[in-house]
């Protein structure tokens, strides 16, 4: 056997690129915004790709990075021209690809076997090869993060199976040890689990991806060798992605889809939880593939069971998880649920209904005292029964359901998930309309909320001292700004019964009802130390604050305790006449 040669060149190389960007990003983040060092980050992504290229003495790695690139700009030209389906030039660069780079000669089959393809059969089908993988990543990068997974396992996989396959330090190897370095230099970019890759890097990587695994086929090894990592790696989204096409042509109900991953979130799974469950499902079965493929049944045989035990059986569980089980993980408490969800979870939520939604859709989040106000408010109480999302705010509410027998896994400040939905508009662009408070108070917290999340889009703000038949207008102006995300500052209840009698006025919207957060946010008011929150004292530090305003309202914290205390001993005759 001849010795293996090593280019030690092209590997000092990809290296010293690595410790030039690594140094980079570090110089970048002193002295750059947090949405310019983004952008910035980005462009010095594609920059270590083309130098890699242009260093190279391979042309077909010069080729591959060079389709790269190109996919890059096409994605680039579709986030500018919405409007329009490009999605056909990832198609012509693929027959670009065909014609002057690494082609598909050949399919492996049983014992041994090939079919090798006619030279207008291999264009054809190596078009389509590529113009497959920019597209499936774009569809996968629609989960935050899970690209990012993924990505890693393909390139890990890819240069597991090339050298036991060719015996060499082939062209696929060294674009494996670059992508993998490449995405260890930018894993912040890539494995932040609330993040998106976007179009101009998922069909740089998809493109990358598909490039790589057919240069090992052109070369002589077999079709199952490299090609079936992408495929078994992407099994589940492809299969996924080809039920969502069929059943949107025959199903009755065109809004369905067919998703694991959003399966998993109906069923009370939290957005991180749901990626790493379905990303390791997907690797787990790439894995399996290689190591049946360099002749290692048994390793083969153990991964495929230990995904089993380890993802498998956990997402059926929560697949197969009888539906009365809603009701016991939300805790309810006088006519009205409280959701039981991590603050990840609730976030992912909204993501998930601007992202893929089509009616407005309301979020409010009750403490003590609104809890209190469903026993007397038959309005309030169907606002509340009717809300999407119900998040329990306040340490009162905290330990009276906990004192109940139904304690919540988390307690979810408005403060604080205003300060997520602002973070998440920032990251995805999506506009944010401020209504209420005090003349002045509504814009000062969205300047100093785009000052702490650079790249937070502002839709408009309003104060909230207006007559209802200025609701009109005000809803139109929301509207026609592009909202997505609607923070109503009004009081509670009036801030809910606005958002209800509106709600279909208000175009796709997440509404939310956040009481006097934008005078902590604008810094109008301080928000309590962190242990009294810890301690449930809030309600004394803001008392302490607004005395005049505070006082009254809190006199019903007394009768809340007494009211909990009746209904842990069976004292408590209150009954919603609904259920009656």
């Amino acid at each position: 056997m001849s010795p293996v040669l090593v280019q030690w060149n092209t590997l000092a190389q990809i290296g010293l690129i690595g410790l030039v960007a690594l140094a980079s990003q570090r110089l970048l983040r002193r002295f750059l915004e947090r949405d310019q060092y983004d952008y910035m980050k980005d462009i010095l992504f594609v920059a270590c790709w083309l130098v890699f290229g242009l260093l190279s003495e391979s042309s077909t790695i010069g080729l591959i990075v060079s389709a790269g690139t190109a996919a890059c700009l096409i994605g680039i030209c579709q986030r500018i021209f919405r409007s329009r389906d490009l999605r056909w030039a990832f198609l012509v660069l693929g027959a670009f690809i065909a014609l002057f780079g690494p082609r598909i000669f050949f399919v492996g089959l049983p014992e041994g076997r090939y079919l090798y393809l006619s030279p207008l059969v291999s264009v054809i089908v190596t078009s389509l090869w590529m113009g497959l993988f920019p597209l499936l990543l774009q569809e996968l990068d629609q989960v935050p993060g899970l690209a990012g997974f993924l990505l890693a396992t393909c390139w890990s996989l890819i240069l597991l199976v090339s050298f036991p396959a060719t015996h060499s330090f082939s062209e696929s190897f060294y674009i494996g040890v670059a992508a993998l370095l490449f995405l260890a230099v930018f894993w912040s970019r890539h494995g932040q689990v609330y993040r998106r890759l976007g179009e101009p890097l998922a069909a740089m990587w998809g493109m990358l991806a598909a490039s790589a695994s057919t240069i090992g086929v052109s070369k002589g090894v077999a079709f199952t060798t490299l090609m079936i990592l992408p495929i078994g790696l992407f099994a589940l989204p492809i299969m996924e992605f080809s039920l969502r096409i069929v059943s949107r042509a025959v199903a009755t109900n065109p809004q369905s889809e067919v998703s694991l991953y959003r399966k998993l979130l109906d069923r009370g799974l939290d957005h991180p939880t749901a990626v790493r469950l379905v990303a390791g499902i997907c690797s787990s079965l790439a894995l399996s593939i290689a190591l049946l493929q360099v002749d290692l049944y048994v390793p083969a045989a153990a991964t495929a069971t230990g995904a089993f035990v380890l993802f498998v059986l956990p997402a059926l569980r929560k697949l197969l998880a009888p539906a009365n089980r809603e009701s016991e993980r939300n805790p309810s408490l006088w006519g009205i649920r409280i959701d039981n969800v991590s603050l990840n979870f609730a976030v992912s939520k909204v993501k998930s209904w601007i992202a893929y939604g089509n009616r407005g859709y309301v979020i409010i989040t009750p403490d003590a005292l609104a809890t209190l106000r469903t026993r007397y408010d038959r309005r309030y109480r169907e606002v509340a029964r009717e809300a999407d999302l119900v998040l329990p705010d306040g340490m009162g509410l905290i330990q009276a359901l906990k004192f109940l027998g139904s304690p919540v896994q988390q307690r979810i400040p408005g403060v604080e998930f205003v300060e997520q939905l602002c973070r998440l508009s920032a990251s995805e662009r999506w506009p944010v309309y401020f209504l209420g408070a005090k003349e002045g108070i509504a814009k000062a917290a969205a300047e100093k909320l785009a000052e702490k999340y650079p790249g937070m889009v502002v839709a408009g703000t309003h104060h909230g001292y207006f007559r209802k038949e200025e609701e009109e207008a005000l809803c139109r102006e929301i509207r026609e700004a592009g909202t997505r995300i609607l923070l109503v500052g009004l009081g509670v209840p009036q801030q809910e019964l606005f958002i209800r009698r509106n709600l279909s006025s208000l175009g796709h919207v997440v509404a939310m009802g956040v009481g006097g957060s934008f005078d902590v946010l604008s810094g109008r008011l301080r928000r309590a130390p962190v242990f009294m929150q810890k301690l449930g004292l809030e309600w004394l530090f803001r008392l302490c604050q607004e005395p005049r305003a505070r006082f009254r309202k809190d006199l019903g914290l007394f009768l809340f305790a007494v009211l909990v205390l009746m209904k842990r001993c069976g004292l408590d005759r209150w009954k919603d006449a609904e259920e009656a």
